[in-house]
């Protein structure tokens, strides 16, 4: 009768602990499970905030569209390829219309790099010029180049669309947010 009770008091022990272990293994699959959702709905909600601004076209109240709300993300010595599109709300051709990116502000120092100041623009914009009907639009596929923004800070720059030959002529601008990382 001894050995019966030393046998059921062992397999009581195994059982505590296999019941221990179920339910912290059980804990675990839930927090990865957790970790994994939140990932995927993060990569979801940029993906379709990336999509919405691709596709969107732009109109007489948003001329110009491709830049997402949040803006641009520049690596200090690469290039970013992108494209934006314009819609040409007057009345007459915009031509040799092409993007440029001027007056950049650091949002920690203050300090604006544009052409004026600098002598030279604080983006190169590789782009072609084109040539934009009244009421139409027109697409720019463009590669953009840091020239003399700091790694690792915040800007807040103005996109125009301009004449190739005469940068003075301005046909439409918009201002938006630039992180230039290391």
């Amino acid at each position: 009768m001894n050995i019966f009770k030393k046998a059921a008091l062992n397999l009581s022990v195994e059982a505590i602990i296999i019941f221990v272990l179920a339910f912290a293994m059980l804990g675990v699959g839930i927090f990865v499970t957790q970790q994994v959702q939140e990932t995927a709905s993060e990569g979801l909600l940029k993906a379709r905030e990336l999509v919405s601004t691709i596709d969107e076209n732009p109109t007489a109240e948003k001329t110009i569209v491709g830049i997402s709300s949040k803006g641009f993300e520049l690596p200090v010595k690469k290039e970013l390829e992108t494209a934006i599109k314009y819609y040409n709300a007057e009345r007459t051709t915009a031509t040799e219309a092409i993007p440029l990116i001027d007056e950049c502000k650091s949002s920690s120092t203050g300090v604006i790099s544009s052409y004026a100041n600098d002598g030279e623009y604080p983006i190169n914009v590789v782009a072609v010029a084109i040539d934009v009907g009244a009421s139409d639009t027109g697409e720019f596929p463009m590669v953009l180049q840091n020239t003399n923004l700091l790694g690792d800070e915040k800007y807040i720059c103005k996109l125009k669309i301009v004449k190739e030959s005469e940068p003075a002529t301005e046909y439409e601008s918009l201002t938006f947010l630039l992180t230039v990382s290391a």
